[in-house]
């Protein structure tokens, strides 16, 4: 009698000790080999044929190719991590854009402001490397945003545009902590 519940048990159990890809073969032939081998082995536990040979056999294989096996799932789960990621970039809901309304619609320009920066502000927090790339260091973004004209001061002015809106009504210098 065949159940479908024991052979998806048992499929699932042998995915991740037999989780080689094609690609992870010489020819073709090799990968049909492998395949045929994982089906004759769920069809042996499945049907409950030779079952304490068949589950010999699955431990000695696992213990032969341990880091094989670890390297693909490896692979896998990075595979899987990126796809995440790039689906969850793809589903990121746009920043809202800054108030333009009317100054009388602003907080009132008669304070100063602290803000609490970290002690790096004027480095980015996305100093994470693109896809193939090295990371770029603190070092390397200062040296390149000097050579592009960046400056500290970028930083406080647009938080008192952000705060007062464009108009020049501002009482003095944002205090950055």
């Amino acid at each position: 009698m065949f159940d479908l519940k024991k052979e998806l048990k048992i499929r699932a159990r042998l995915k991740t000790i037999y989780n080689q890809e094609e690609q992870d073969f010489d020819t073709k032939e090799q990968w049909d080999d492998y395949l045929e081998h994982v089906e004759d082995i769920v069809s042996n536990l499945a049907e409950g044929i030779d079952v304490q040979e068949t589950e010999s056999k699955i431990s000695k294989y696992q213990r032969a190719n341990q880091s094989k096996i670890a390297s693909v799932a490896a692979r896998k789960a990075e595979a899987l991590r990126h796809e995440a990621d790039k689906a969850s970039k793809a589903a990121a809901p746009a920043a809202p854009a800054p108030s333009t309304g009317p100054a009388e619609d602003r907080p009132s320009a008669g304070y100063t402001a602290a803000v609490n920066l970290p002690a790096q502000h004027a480095v980015p927090v996305l100093l994470q490397a693109a896809e193939g790339q090295q990371p770029m260091t603190a070092a390397a973004w200062a040296e390149m945003a000097a050579a592009s004209g960046w400056k500290d001061s970028f930083v406080t002015d647009r938080f008192r545009l952000a705060a007062f809106g464009p108009c020049n009504l501002l009482p003095g210098p944002v205090t950055v902590v």
